[in-house]
């Protein structure tokens, strides 16, 4: 399984871009979190 990098670990240039696709996708924190919850457990 590819591993994920950690938010902070990210270059700024990354985050924003990120960020705006988020909210271009209207992807919420609750999604997020599960996404996060999901990975932890993987």
């Amino acid at each position: 399984m590819p591993q994920l990098e950690r938010w902070d670990n990210l270059p700024k240039g990354v985050r924003q871009h990120r960020s705006e696709r988020m909210r271009d996708r209207e992807i919420s924190v609750s999604d997020l979190n599960q996404l996060r919850l999901w990975v932890e457990m993987a």
